[in-house]
């Protein structure tokens, strides 16, 4: 009775056992896999650089394979100059940007510490930022030089008002010009604020269709 009673406690108290463990392994498991379906790189390392975990869009980031290149050293998978300084400037709670190994898209990585030496390397395709913020600078460019002709016409032709005696032709044909510059100065504006709406509206639902004849029709009478 009594090594019974002692023999069930230990059987029992090792079901209880595997029971946690099994619950532990399964929320690792599902965590893993909410991690895995980021759609940023997450990458674990530890403290001799070895990679213990990432997931697949990590691994398409550094050109590797999630599976069989885990416990390899990040350093020797991902020999990148670019990649070294990131990480380096990382680790001082920068965020660094680098070229990937296929030199196709500008990434962008974080690192953050955790544990005992260990580190979580955070990336990001930053490609179409990158590229959209080019845009703007250049479109920006663009515009100032746009703006800055006509006013330097209106400025012209006021000082030509002001300091100079004209004729009535000659004071007619300067305020014309005036108009005309003025006029394209209110064009721009206007392109201007439509393009802020444009961003600042919501994207038309994917099944959403619409008449391109009445679109080109509207694009010729402008």
């Amino acid at each position: 009775g009594l090594w019974g009673e002692a023999g069930y406690r230990i059987q029992k108290a090792l079901r209880v056992r595997d029971q946690a463990l099994a619950d532990e392994r399964a929320q690792l498991t599902q965590f893993l896999s909410a991690i895995d379906a980021s759609p940023n790189g997450v990458t674990l390392i530890d403290q001799r650089d070895g990679i213990v975990w990432c997931n697949a869009v990590a691994g398409d980031h550094f050109a590797i394979d999630p599976k069989r290149d885990q416990a390899q050293r990040i350093t020797n998978l991902v020999r990148d100059p670019a990649f070294f300084a990131a990480l380096g400037a990382g680790a001082c709670g920068e965020t660094a940007e680098f070229a990937d190994p296929r030199r196709e898209r500008q990434l962008s990585m974080v690192v953050r510490e955790y544990g005992s030496g260990m580190r979580m390397l955070l990336t990001q395709d930053v490609t179409e930022a990158e590229r959209q913020e080019s845009m703007r600078r250049h479109f920006v460019a663009n515009v100032s030089h746009e703006i800055r002709t006509p006013l330097t016409v209106l400025a012209g032709a006021l000082e030509t008002l002001v300091s100079l005696p004209l004729s009535d032709a000659e004071r007619q044909r300067m305020l014309e010009l005036m108009k005309q510059q003025s006029d394209r100065m209110q064009t721009l504006v206007e392109d201007l604020l439509t393009l802020a709406r444009l961003e600042g509206s919501p994207r038309p639902a994917p099944d959403q269709w619409f008449d391109l004849d009445a679109l080109w029709q509207q694009a010729r009478v402008d």
